[in-house]
């Protein structure tokens, strides 16, 4: 009986010892599961959490314990996620929850309107866990979503760019001869003399006019296009142009103008330069309310930036507001093309990048500086231009002939191009091929090439400028385009260069600095 006893108790001891070791192995089970969860939520981006068979929270991370204001553990996942029980969002997390504790993962997207009326992407995914439980992650995707859709709209411009500059070529082209013959016929005595066939000419002329206009607001949309370049007095430019920036302003805000030195000169493409100050004005006009005021000021930059990359004088333009200003991350990215702070369909986010791209391709920059509730100030820092450097630099190019090469594989515009020069008593030729071309500079000893930039050939019009001052250095080389993604490269290889189409005025203008006079041949 003794032995039965005793074999009972070490028997009873043993389950005693057996349930300890049990509960503790399930208490340390439990310990490295929490653990195990809690590692999990912490370090998950975006809002964490898991939830338990009766959808409430059993462990979240620091981002959703700040958003609810304390530990969200034993309320509801609705709940601890502020969502209104009448939203959307109830029904597509209810949606994803059962799915995730029924076995599977889940994913769906909630569109999510801030209190501007500014719209937001939250991406929703869930998967099971051990025990019955369920992870749930939501992840703001806004900022994501927009940079690849910068990104596709910036590959569908590049695209768009290279076909608008292939269409610009050749549509310039034909308007080029269109309206060259059509200036012609203006001129001819039985025209002058007809009243009925003078005015069908002139309205034939207008509609050509008017598809140049259209040709240059598509490379516009493409930012490609060519910069028409002369010398411009700033202060005579802004003063042009303030009737135009008070009426887009319009009432109740004012202009101010601060330009100390009258006299300043800038080597640019004065339209663009308009233009960029009046898309600053609508800017402004946006961000200043019903009242305000817009000053335009220029002074010269005392010390350059290193990390600009510039060398030389430059003067700084800025166009500045008292507006509502702008936070340090829109600063940061307001240059970036597509990116704006408007509604959808109010903007499309290319105005700033479009002055940036001026600036840079005039040989400058631009800067932004801004502070919310004091306004924005937008600066163009460009190079000053010294027309005397510009005089003495021009004099030796001056030929002691009259001959003119003219290039282009559009055979009718060269043609037509070198007969306006024949009329003035230019000797000139034409080729259609950059070959035939250098063939001419050899035996005619041209004393000006004129020539397009784009031939579709291996060798475009820079290269074949470069082979013909090869072989005759003091050669003057005039290019003319529709287009062109090298126009840095045009104005600094060539004398001048005329956008396509042009009118004859424009190529005697450009040409006669470089040519003798008739008398002194």
């Amino acid at each position: 009986m003794t032995a039965v006893v005793v074999v009972i108790v070490v028997w009873a001891l043993s389950l005693v010892v057996i349930a300890r070791l049990v509960r503790r192995r399930s208490m340390q089970e439990k310990k490295r599961r929490d653990t195990l969860i809690r590692a999990l939520v912490d370090t998950s981006p975006g809002v964490s959490l898991v939830f338990d068979a009766k959808r409430r929270v059993v462990a979240a991370n620091e981002e959703i314990r700040r958003h609810s204001g304390g530990s969200p553990s034993g309320r509801s996942v609705v709940d601890a996620l502020g969502v209104a029980d009448d939203s959307v969002a109830v029904k597509v997390l209810d949606d994803v929850m059962s799915t995730v504790l029924a076995g599977e993962s889940a994913s769906a997207e909630l569109p999510d309107e801030e209190d501007d009326g500014s719209m937001r992407i939250l991406e929703i995914e869930g998967r099971p866990l051990e025990g019955g439980q369920g992870f749930l992650q939501v992840n703001d995707a806004t900022e994501r979503r927009e940079r690849a859709m910068r990104s596709a709209q910036s590959e569908r411009m590049e695209a768009l760019g290279a076909l608008a500059g292939g269409l610009a070529h050749d549509f310039n082209n034909l308007l080029f001869v269109t309206l060259g013959n059509l200036q012609l016929m203006a001129t001819n005595d039985v025209v002058v003399n007809d009243e009925k066939l003078s005015k069908f000419v002139s309205r034939s002329v207008s509609a050509v006019e008017r598809g140049a206009e259209i040709t240059k607001s598509l490379l516009a949309v493409a930012r490609s296009q060519p910069l028409e370049e002369s010398a411009v007095t700033l202060a005579d430019l802004v003063k042009g142009i303030l009737p135009l920036v008070r009426q887009a302003l319009g009432a109740g805000r004012t202009v101010a103008v601060d330009i100390p030195d009258q006299s300043v000169q800038l080597m640019l493409d004065a339209g663009r330069l308009s233009s960029c100050i009046l898309n600053l004005a609508f800017n402004a006009r946006d961000a200043m309310g019903p009242n305000g005021t817009l000053t335009i000021a220029a002074h010269r930059v005392d010390e350059l930036d290193p990390s600009w990359g510039l060398t030389g004088s430059f003067i700084r333009l800025s166009i500045t507001d008292d507006g509502s200003g702008m936070s340090e991350d829109v600063v940061a990215r307001a240059f970036e093309p597509f990116f704006t702070t408007k509604k959808p369909g109010s903007g499309t986010g290319l105005g700033l990048a479009t002055v940036y791209a001026f600036a840079r391709q005039t040989g400058g920059t631009a800067t932004l500086s801004s502070r919310l509730g004091v306004g924005t100030t937008v600066s163009l820092v460009l190079p000053v231009h010294d027309p005397s450097d510009a005089e003495a630099a021009s004099v030796p190019r001056r030929r002691a002939g009259r001959r003119v090469v003219v290039a282009d594989d559009e055979q009718s515009l060269a043609e037509l191009v070198a007969s306006w020069l024949i009329d003035v008593g230019v000797d000139a030729r034409f080729a259609t091929s950059p070959k035939s071309a250098l063939e001419l500079v050899e035996e005619f000893a041209p004393d000006v090439l004129v020539s397009d930039a784009n031939f579709g050939e291996e060798i475009d019009g820079i290269e074949l400028a470069k082979l013909a001052t090869a072989i005759q250095p003091d050669l003057a080389v005039i290019f003319m385009t529709g287009y062109s993604s090298s126009m840095r490269t045009l104005q600094e290889l060539g004398e001048r260069t005329l956008a396509k189409p042009f009118s004859r005025d424009d190529l005697y203008g450009a040409l006669m600095p470089y040519l003798a006079e008739a008398s002194d041949v």
